[in-house]
């Protein structure tokens, strides 16, 4: 009876104390840890700091009354982050502080539900003071919340270095802040306690549209230096996990086998890797859903699919045969019964500087390997007559399609092709073998000389 016990014993403990993992489900653990340098997308690693003085006015006044030892240089600015505009909105419009007409305008555009917000807790948020002092920038953020700018670090920078959101050693030099904030998310209260850098960048995006041309140069952001990791294998095959992201509904998840590399200069290439809950994900020959992420980012829920017959847009998904009408206004199949052995997307455009640049390798391509490959342009463009004057011009003697920017619906957002130029080959079976950006012509010639 005692050697029954201790066996069941070691049953439970084998079998409880690892990750719940099944013929058809499984979870990885996640630790947070240092970001290191990895190609997560911008819009879940950076966050802008927002100049309010010109559209929120009269909240802006009240934070110039409620902030002490603001740095007093004539051209400063206070700058904010709100973790959750709508919630931020909604308490403006409950203390008077904006515009009834705006406040309609905007809660219809971002489809602001006032139940939900009148339960939410008071927002996290970040508030700095940005200015010129003695010929350099200097930023100082309230990290602690007291609205004191007193017991914190002021930072300078020079006005001449354009500080690059990308890995860098000038990031590396500068000091890093604990920034703690809670997100409302289903009823529940998560809470994050994150590492970040802020620095100047006045030529992100969002200081694109600021109407004060100086309050414009002044742009801010901030940078998340952590991110969770894990790891899974699968098959006998490795795979690391890196999730970025603000809470558990905003997350850029990045997989791939650890054989493989990044490529940092090349976006498309990347994106073979970044995937998001619910998304569908090809491990060792085997499809998987991501399921679902805990609400403090811990854990990873993966569920295997039984069929096999996904189609996608990354590397080792299959690809479907969209009808297509070429720039003659002729109707063709991307896959016909032809003796190609590679079929080469090319996501471009004539306002496509590095479009234009590899134009002539394209070429060589296409001719060296015409017995193999078959070439199929895809223009995102303002004009039809651009693209047909310069494929004629520049000799690109292969299949050619014109989408007009303003569609909404083609196989660009299909294949969600963000960047261009964008390369995507194709074997026989209608396999995406490769996917990158202009860098990557010499991989992809490497692929077709082997099976020639």
């Amino acid at each position: 009876m005692k050697k029954y016990f201790l066996n069941l014993l070691l049953y439970i403990l084998l079998f409880t104390s690892c990750n719940p993992i099944t013929k058809d489900k499984f979870v990885v653990s996640l630790n947070k840890e240092n970001v290191d340098c990895l190609p997560f997308k911008n819009s879940y690693a950076i966050f802008p700091f927002s100049f309010l003085h010109n559209n929120y006015n009269s909240y802006y006044k009240q934070q110039l009354l409620n902030y002490k030892n603001v740095p007093n240089i004539d051209s400063s600015y206070l700058v904010t982050y709100n973790t959750d505009f709508s919630k931020f909105l909604y308490d403006l419009s409950k203390q008077n502080l904006i515009d009834l007409e705006r406040y309609s305008s905007l809660s219809k555009r971002i489809k602001l539900d006032t139940l939900i917000e009148s339960k939410k807790p008071i927002q996290s948020k970040l508030v700095a003071a940005t200015g010129y002092s003695n010929g350099k920038q200097y930023i100082v953020v309230d990290f602690n919340n007291n609205k004191d700018f007193g017991d914190e670090q002021l930072l300078f920078f020079d006005r001449q270095t354009d500080y690059n959101i990308e890995c860098e050693e000038l990031l590396d030099e500068m000091p890093s802040f604990n920034f703690e904030y809670r997100f409302y998310n289903e009823r529940k209260i998560e809470n994050f306690s994150r590492r970040v850098k802020v620095f100047p960048k006045s030529d992100y995006y969002v200081f694109q549209h600021e109407k004060d041309s100086f309050a414009k140069k002044l742009g801010i952001v901030g940078k998340f230096q952590d991110c969770w990791k894990g790891s899974i294998s699968i098959k006998n095959l490795d795979y690391n996990i890196a999730i970025q992201g603000f809470n558990s509904r905003y997350l850029e998840i990045l997989i791939k086998d650890s054989k493989k590399e990044f490529h940092f200069d090349d976006i498309a290439y990347n994106s073979n890797f970044s995937f998001k809950i619910k998304d569908t994900i090809k491990l060792a020959n085997d499809y998987y859903l991501l399921d679902s992420i805990d609400s403090s980012i811990s854990k990873l829920f993966f569920k295997k699919l039984k069929s096999q017959k996904f189609t996608g847009y990354k590397i080792g998904e299959i690809i479907k045969n969209y009808q297509l009408v070429n720039i003659e206004g002729n109707e063709f199949y991307l896959f016909e019964k032809n003796n190609e052995k590679f079929t080469l997307l090319y996501f471009w455009g004539t306002w496509c500087g590095p479009c234009k640049k590899i134009t002539p390798e394209l070429k060589r391509i296409n001719e060296y390997y015409e017995n193999n490959l078959k070439i199929v342009g895809v223009a995102l463009d303002t004009s039809i007559e651009n693209v047909k004057n310069y494929t004629l011009k520049n000799q690109m003697n292969w299949k050619q399609v014109f989408f007009d920017r303003s569609l909404k619906k083609t196989i660009i957002k299909d294949l969600e092709v963000f960047s261009f130029p964008t390369l995507i080959l194709i074997n026989s079976k209608q396999e995406i073998i490769f996917r990158g950006g202009p860098s990557s012509l010499n991989e992809i010639e490497k692929i077709i000389q082997n099976i020639k």
